[in-house]
């Protein structure tokens, strides 16, 4: 049994604690075949290139199909039906005193062994993985700072990405619970959650069992959707109160859980009370050691641990506080780290393993909602998480582009080790390893990555991974009237964009401005009213009418406290046209027509700023001339200033600006457009732009006043996580990313 390159391991692990008892003989043993002798040995075997020979067994029996080769090398080759294996080696020779000679096969642990004679045969044996799984295993923290080494000990690249990642963030996220509870996180006391018309209550202190006084909205809570004879709605206590009685307790929890924090102690797939999770689950949401128990992926229509992934958990922990034996799936066939049991999962370098969480089709629901979908339409249910199928569809699926290409992007050569320490022969350290073979765990949705960064051959270029929309901006004037035409190309991203959740959205804004001064939209295209408004309504006795400079709302109402002096007024008309934009499922089926597709364009015709408002008028700083019929949205004016890529603005209303909008607009059983996903029937519109796929819109300008002057054409592009009225009414502060900037200037 050779020990000497153990010993600064076991160094390591008296400074973590002082059970420093060694485990039981068998897989991860500090004797078994994969513990090698420390680099710099004198009887270490000079550089070697040539052929290695030897068998591969487990449990005495030949092994046929693992993958053999030199810990981190690219040379590999199988093991035949008799177990043996014939490994070529061409330049450059390998280090035999620095690495070791590895096998790797799925359902067993990798395991390696020293080569100090390269002309003997060598001989691997591999232990099957028991394919037992363990519902009592408790996850491991990655960043503990417990007697075992756990992930941040060693993955210090791969846990600093992941802790900044919206993975980590993923069972905290108060917005998240807001639409579970129908909590307004953002007023935080009792007048400010009055003051939104909102009442304050109690209900638990999230990842804890104690009561905390929150505000409650109304406008979409899940569990109160759920379980309407039981909590959340009038008269009842809230659905997350930890002092309610047991009649009181929502009985119907939703599936949030199930990926939103998936390592629970006790996880019941699919009957997971989000709120009662506490601790890692909580704290860490999805991480390290739960990503790396996934044994297998069948993709499908439901999420996380409600169906698509399969767990494989080990025992307790032994002495030394990993568990015996534990083991970890990754992408690896060579990874002989002794306490990690590593097994090779190839799934961690395919799209299907995202899938478990970013493919999701409901079925309704709300059980009064669930007859009323359409299956005919939506066969599975409305697809609520797409993003797996829009890949399947993709360009980048066709060509073998995987989702880890540009959401785990290589890491910079000058770091690509597995681990921060140096590479040695005890199985440790891990192995060097080429450049593409080490991945960002930042999981980001538009990765920022190095300016030096260079993509491994076949995968995306760091412009499609900071920019994957091409935009295209063209321009025609006369003497009164400047078009702008506009057209963005989904080239860098494998599925539509913006993909995820319904709420997200693609805003594209256009203006033209002369001396610094912004010329009026005249035609063309304006945002929906999915771009959002404080106020709108219709032109006319039935909504409100436009005298001069006052718009009255008729009826003896009211406008609302969200209207204030300053807004901006947009007028806009129906074109009785509809858009016929590129789509995927039962918007891209052959044969839908622009009317099936649900997106009416109305085209901009006026906007006045709102002066003062008394009762039911809104004094205006103009008189716009605009017909019965027409529509008006009471919002924000457009960003000032220059704003930058990346740039986070506040949240603002935009419906009836010159521009666009891209999304998946939810429909409720009332016709209501536009509301929380777990309410919709049906899906009105989708028309987030496809990979491949592109989309083209016009925008007209007055510019009969700006003769002999130059124009400036500006081009923005805003990402939004949430809908403006949703922000609004939990007062959150939730942002608008600049994604695009582009000015064009057009001659006079």
């Amino acid at each position: 049994m050779r020990r000497a390159g153990l010993v600064g391991m076991l160094v390591l692990i008296a400074a973590c604690g002082d059970d420093a008892a060694a485990p039981d003989a068998g897989p991860h043993a500090f004797d078994a075949p994969h513990a090698f002798d420390a680099p710099g040995r004198s009887d270490a075997a000079p550089p070697f290139f040539g052929t290695i020979t030897g068998s591969v067994s487990s449990g005495g029996a030949p092994l046929a199909g693992a993958i053999v080769r030199f810990g981190g090398r690219p040379e590999s080759t199988l093991s035949d039906a008799d177990g043996r294996f014939a490994l070529v080696i061409a330049a450059p020779p390998v280090l035999l005193a620095e690495l070791a000679l590895t096998a790797g096969k799925v359902g067993y642990f990798s395991a390696g062994v020293r080569v100090t004679d390269p002309a003997a045969p060598q001989v691997l044996a591999l232990a099957a993985i028991a394919l037992v799984d363990d519902p009592a295993y408790r996850f491991k923290a990655p960043d503990t700072a417990e007697a075992a080494p756990y992930c941040i000990h060693c993955h210090h690249d791969q846990h600093d990405g992941w802790r900044d990642s919206a993975h980590a963030d993923a069972a905290r996220d108060p917005f998240l619970r807001d639409l579970y509870n129908g909590t307004a996180s953002g007023f935080t006391t009792e007048a400010d959650c009055a003051a939104a018309g909102g009442a304050w209550r109690r209900g638990r202190e999230p990842g804890t069992n104690a009561s905390l006084w929150k505000c409650y909205v109304d406008g979409g809570a899940l569990l109160a959707d759920l379980n309407p004879g039981v909590c959340g709605n009038a008269g009842q206590p809230t659905c997350d109160d930890p002092d309610a009685p047991a009649s009181a307790r929502p009985d119907d929890v939703g599936p949030c859980a199930d990926c939103h924090a998936p390592a629970g102690d006790a996880h019941a797939p699919g009957a997971t009370n989000l709120n009662a999770v506490s601790g890692t689950a909580y704290e860490k949401g999805i991480h390290c050691d739960f990503c790396h128990k996934i044994a297998r992926v069948v993709p499908n229509e439901r999420p996380g641990r409600d169906g698509a992934l399969e767990l494989l958990r080990p025992g307790p922990p032994g002495p030394l506080g990993w568990s015996r034996p534990d083991v970890f799936f990754g992408p690896y066939d060579d990874v002989t780290v002794f306490f990690m049991g590593g097994t090779p999962q190839p799934q961690f370098r395919r799209s299907e393993f995202c899938s478990a969480c970013h493919q999701w089709s409901e079925p309704g629901f709300r059980p009064a909602d669930r007859p009323l979908v359409d299956r005919a339409k939506w066969p599975d249910g409305l697809p609520i998480q797409d993003t797996y199928h829009e890949w399947l569809d993709s360009p980048q699926a066709a060509a073998g582009v995987e989702c880890q290409a540009c959401h785990m992007p290589a890491l910079a050569a000058a770091r690509a080790t597995d681990v921060d320490l140096a590479p040695t022969t005890d199985g440790v350290a891990g192995w060097p390893r080429a450049y593409g073979e080490v991945r960002s765990h930042s999981f980001a949705a538009r990765q920022p990555v190095d300016p030096a960064y260079v993509a491994p051959p076949g995968e995306p270029t760091r412009a499609s991974l900071t920019e994957p929309l091409a935009v295209d901006i063209a321009t025609a004037r006369d003497a009164d009237t400047l078009a702008v035409i506009v057209r963005l190309e989904n080239l860098g991203a494998g599925h539509s964009i913006p993909s995820g959740t319904p709420s997200r959205q693609l805003l594209l804004l256009v203006e033209t401005v002369r001396d610094g001064t912004r010329l009026q939209a005249i035609g063309g295209h304006a945002i929906p009213d999915s771009g959002g408004a404080h106020a709108e309504g219709t032109v006319g006795p039935a909504g409100a009418t436009l005298s001069g400079t006052s718009l009255t709302l008729s009826g003896g109402a009211t406008w609302p406290t969200a209207v204030a002096p300053g807004d901006l007024v947009r007028f806009a008309r129906p074109t009785g046209v509809y858009d016929d934009y590129a789509a995927t499922r039962w918007f891209g089926e052959p044969g839908r027509t622009p009317v099936d597709k649900g997106l009416e364009i109305f085209e901009p015709l006026a906007e006045a700023t709102v002066v003062s408002l008394t009762g039911a008028t809104l004094t205006l700083d103009a008189a716009p001339i605009v017909p019965d019929g027409a529509r008006w949205y009471i919002g924000a004016p457009l960003p000032d200033g220059a704003p930058a890529v990346d740039d986070a603005l506040p949240v603002a209303a935009y419906a009836g600006a010159s521009g666009w909008a891209f999304g998946k607009v939810m429909r409720a059983a009332d016709g209501t457009r536009g509301g929380p996903f777990f309410r919709a029937i049906d899906i009105a519109a989708d028309n987030r732009i496809p990979a491949g796929a592109a989309s083209t819109t016009t925008h007209l300008f007055d510019a009969s006043a700006a003769a002999g002057r130059e124009l400036e054409v500006v081009v923005t592009l805003l990402y939004r996580r949430h809908p403006h009225a949703l922000a609004r009414a939990r007062g959150w502060d939730a942002t608008d990313v600049v994604r695009v900037r582009r000015i064009v200037r057009v001659a006079p």
